[in-house]
């Protein structure tokens, strides 16, 4: 009875003193917890559950061990997989460790660091050092991913660095983004950025950069594809979605060197096909197919009306303060005497100011125009001939009777 009083006193005295309550192991007043523990094996201060895969805790680079602690060493608390949530004192860093499956108490223990948070929130994914927002480390191709929940587990989006290509999905805020490739930032070249305001910019000034649509190799900065025949379309969505459309087309000049021009469609009319612009020489070639016309009637004198017509020599009003001499019509009086040469449209000048009746000039009609009054002046100059020519007959015969 004696020896176990003073088995009790003793372990008062040495391992534990109950202060307020409050317990010490290895501390002589306890006052920061019900129970504070100094001292540890190692980096070791306790085990609990160390029957099983229990968790332990460590000092000096304080953690909680899950079937881990440190004894020398990391080592397994039991057989199985194990991880380790410490904090680095020093630096501010909360790391997560992870380690592989292994046998009770032995070493070595060979760890992968899973997560790292910094003291600004900064989070590093992999045995990475976060500097930014979000890291990753520097190895495989695929670092964000969404996988396909259905049958092919093989299918995910995401964003990652592939072939040397960086793939990047992005719908972020009101910021810029740029997409670049190469080692480095220093020697990378710019694909692509993405500007807060919306807009989105190809390549750098210098940086050589193509653009391929329906194409895997683009040989020039902007390469399009056609697929079933269809071009390039610039949409009205403000007039039922009516569209101009450009697109390469057959083209039969030659048989035997067969070429392909360029052909310009209205989707706004019963004859889309507009014109085209000839393989050959360049020259544009507007539609004009007898099967297409109707109610076609011969065209009415014009000479005395083309006669009226006033060219000009002008300037154009611009923000500079010389213009060049330019010659041509004014279409407001051109209008008045040929009104199938002038054409008015309903013009947006800017996003403040319209001009409901914008005139201009269809000039490539003024050559039927012509055709038709050079005809006319045949007509008058053969009827001219006709008189000389009976004047110098009657002229040879006065002489002649004078003689």
């Amino acid at each position: 009875m004696k020896q176990q009083f003073i088995v009790l006193i003793f372990f008062t005295l040495s391992f534990s003193i109950i202060y307020s309550q409050n317990i010490g192991i290895g501390i002589a007043t306890p006052t920061r917890a019900r129970l504070e523990l100094n001292g540890a094996v190692d980096a070791t201060s306790a085990i609990f559950g160390g029957e099983s895969t229990g968790i332990s805790l460590q000092r000096n680079w304080p953690a909680v061990g899950f079937n881990t602690y440190w004894n020398a060493g990391d080592k397994k608390i039991a057989n199985g997989y194990a991880a380790k949530l410490m904090v680095d004192p020093t630096q501010g860093y909360l790391y997560l460790d992870m380690y592989p499956y292994g046998t009770a108490n032995t070493l070595p223990q060979i760890s992968y660091r899973a997560l790292s948070v910094s003291r600004l929130g900064n989070v590093g994914i992999g045995n990475v050092i976060a500097h930014a927002p979000l890291q990753f480390p520097n190895v495989g191709n695929r670092k964000i991913v969404l996988w396909e929940t259905g049958n092919d587990e093989n299918q995910y989006y995401g964003f990652g660095i592939e072939g040397g290509t960086l793939r990047y999905n992005v719908d972020g805020p009101a910021s810029t983004h740029k997409f670049y490739a190469g080692n480095g930032a220093n020697a990378s070249t710019l694909l692509m950025s993405i500007q807060g305001n919306r807009k989105v910019l190809v390549g750098g000034q210098f940086s050589g950069s193509r653009l391929g649509i329906n194409a895997y190799d683009p040989m020039y900065t902007l390469e399009v594809v056609q697929t079933g025949n269809t071009g390039m379309a610039l949409i009205n969505p403000d007039w039922g979605f009516r569209f101009w459309e450009l697109r390469s087309e057959k083209y039969n000049s030659d048989a035997g060197n067969p070429h392909t021009c360029l052909g310009l469609f209205y989707n706004g009319r019963a004859n889309p096909i507009m014109g085209w612009f000839n393989p050959d020489d360049g020259s544009y070639t507007d539609n004009s197919d007898k099967r297409l016309k109707r109610n076609i009637k011969p065209l009415e004198a014009v000479l005395p009306r083309l006669m009226q017509l006033k060219p000009a020599r002008y300037e154009m009003i611009t923000n500079h303060k010389s213009s060049p001499n330019f010659i041509g019509l004014v279409a407001q009086e051109a209008k008045m005497l040929f009104p199938e040469i002038v054409d008015v449209r309903f013009a947006k000048v800017d996003s403040l100011n319209t001009i409901p009746d914008f005139h201009g000039m269809r000039y490539g009609k003024l050559s039927v125009i012509a055709i038709k009054a050079i005809q006319e002046q045949q007509v008058i100059i053969t009827e001219q001939q006709k008189q000389i020519n009976e004047l110098k007959i009657l002229v040879q015969q006065l002489a002649a009777a004078v003689k």
